[in-house]
């Protein structure tokens, strides 16, 4: 029979077995994602209705986050998708406009 001491240094010697393994995975999911080309998807703003920005494109989800680009090259605008009217997409700006 194993003394505590053994059997919980046996516990802890699995937990770094396991550790070493999530740190490859995790080393090998970074090193992938260093190759990916991120998408870029563009749209229009339409119009603007008080604190709501109505817009074409892009296909995003309800809480997804796109960014305004300013046309005076200032500071993009982070915005989330709050919903959809008639084909367009509602923003809400997420910060000073």
């Amino acid at each position: 029979m194993r003394s505590e001491c053994e059997a919980a240094a046996v516990n802890l010697d699995e937990v770094a077995d396991r550790g070493s393994a999530i740190t490859r995975h995790l080393a090998h999911a970074v090193e992938r994602l260093r190759h990916v080309n991120p998408v870029r998807v563009s749209g229009r703003v339409t119009d603007v209705i008080g604190l709501v920005i109505e817009g074409t494109g892009p296909g995003l989800p309800i809480g997804g986050v796109c960014h305004i680009e300013r046309r005076d090259g200032g500071e993009s605008i982070a915005a989330e998708v709050v919903g959809f009217r008639q084909n367009r997409v509602l923003l809400m700006p997420l910060g000073e406009v």
